[in-house]
Formats: structure tokens, C-alpha cells, sequence
């Protein structure tokens, strides 16, 4: 067997690797558009409310992967908060551009002012590819406008992308190292911004799956997984509630 024939082997190995994996992404996306499909997401409808909270957010805010809306972040929130106002204007697959024409939407409505603004939008961003220029214009427009309609503003950074058992080498390295530069960018925005930070990112989120866990899509957390998150962001918010 010559050089070129082994080569020829290696390349054919790979293209098989490569379309194997391209399969196995796709069979799991058929599975999340699924998920979204069937997601309700949760609201609190309640004007009269002393307490007002506006939620933005993706996917994860329209409880894709949990096995009932009140097991959401905006679910868990409302039990919480049982007599708090909670909108939800969560979207499937919303990017940080649809945020911010959301944001000026309510904005432009008006009405009485929100005490605090939740925004957990980015993770499309991410497996877009969106340029890291472009997510921090988009994303101080969205903190902006968040401060316009709300006393305070709660950000939520993305979970770590490339930590979800979706992917593999060499795809969930690359998105690893997006998602710890969204972290970053996303830190050093609400600093400069004065609002409060909450970072999902986690370096291991798939060593950490004994505690930790995802949907059948490998993607979404499920009920446990938003538990953990929701833990995280609680403290945040409570912390933030105290000082209006």
C-alpha cells in the first residue's frame, strides 16, 4: 500500500467521522425543535402588583427541557414571588438583535416602569457565530433600554455551549472558548453598566452531570438542571430586590 492509497483511507475515514457526526447533531436538533415546540412558557399575570418583573429571554426562558413550565426559571420565580406581575416575553432561538427591538417595544409602551428586567439572551448568538464586536454593541443597546423601563437590570451570561453533551472535539472546544469570551464580555458589560451579573458558564458542565443535567436533546437542562441554574439567579435577584 503506497502513500496515496493512505491517505486516501485517512481522508475517507474522516469524511465518514464527519458525516457521522453531522447525523448525530442533526437527529438531536429534530429532537430540541421538538422540545420547543410543545414548551409553554410561564407567565404571572397580575397588573396590580406592587412587584413588576419583565423576563427576555431564549429558549431556556420558554422552559424548553423542563417537564412543566413551573419547573422553568420564570416558573420557579413565580413560586417564589406568588404575588409579584410576571411578564415573559421569551422567545424559541431569539438572538440578542430581537431582544433589543423587544426591549424598545415595552419601552415605547409607556407604562408603569418594571422593578427589575430580567435578560438571559446569547446562547443562539453563540452557535451563530455572531462577531464579539457586534454582540457587545447589541448587547450594551439591550442593558440600555433594559435600564429605561426597569428600576434594575438582571443579566444572565450563556451556560457553556461547548460543556453540553451535543457536541464533541473539535466543535464543543470551539464553542467552549466562545462561550468563556461571551463570560467575559458579558461581566465586564454589567460592571460598566452598573447592573447585576449572573455568570452560567461552567469549564466542566459535563463532568458535573452527576449534579447537573440535560434534556433529552442534550442541549436544554431539564427540571434538575434549571433548578441549579435557578439557584444561582435567585440569590441575585433577591440581593437586588433588597436595594430598591
Amino acid at each position: 500500500m503506497n502513500i496515496s492509497t493512505d491517505i486516501l483511507w485517512a481522508l475517507g475515514i474522516l469524511a465518514l467521522g464527519v458525516c457521522f457526526e453531522v447525523m448525530r447533531i442533526t437527529w438531536y436538533l429534530v429532537s430540541t425543535k421538538r422540545l420547543v415546540n410543545v414548551a409553554q412558557k410561564f407567565e404571572q399575570r397580575n397588573p396590580s402588583a406592587a412587584l413588576r418583573i419583565v423576563f427576555i429571554g431564549d429558549s431556556v426562558g420558554c422552559s424548553t427541557g423542563a417537564s412543566h413550565e413551573r419547573y422553568s426559571i420564570p416558573g420557579r420565580l413565580g413560586a417564589d414571588f406568588p404575588d409579584a406581575h410576571i411578564e415573559n416575553l421569551s422567545e424559541g432561538k431569539m438572538r440578542l438583535s430581537r431582544a433589543v427591538r423587544l426591549l424598545q417595544e415595552v419601552c415605547a409602551k409607556k407604562s408603569a416602569p418594571f422593578d427589575i428586567v430580567i435578560l438571559l439572551v446569547g446562547g443562539m448568538n453563540i452557535v451563530a457565530c455572531t462577531p464579539l464586536w457586534l454582540v457587545r454593541r447589541t448587547l450594551e443597546k439591550a442593558v440600555a433600554l433594559s435600564k429605561e423601563c426597569g428600576r434594575t437590570t438582571v443579566l444572565i451570561g450563556p451556560n457553556n455551549t461547548g460543556g453540553v453533551p451535543l457536541y464533541r472535539f473539535p466543535v464543543s472546544n470551539f464553542y467552549a472558548l466562545r462561550a468563556r469570551e461571551f463570560d467575559i464580555l458579558y461581566r465586564n458589560i454589567a460592571k460598566e453598566n452598573g447592573v447585576q451579573y449572573v455568570s452560567l458558564f461552567e469549564e466542566h458542565e459535563e463532568v458535573s452531570s452527576g449534579r447537573y443535567v440535560f434534556s433529552p436533546d442534550k442541549t436544554h437542562p431539564n427540571d434538575e438542571g434549571y433548578g441549579i441554574w435557578y439557584t444561582k439567579i435567585k440569590e441575585i435577584i433577591t440581593a437586588a430586590l433588597e436595594k430598591l
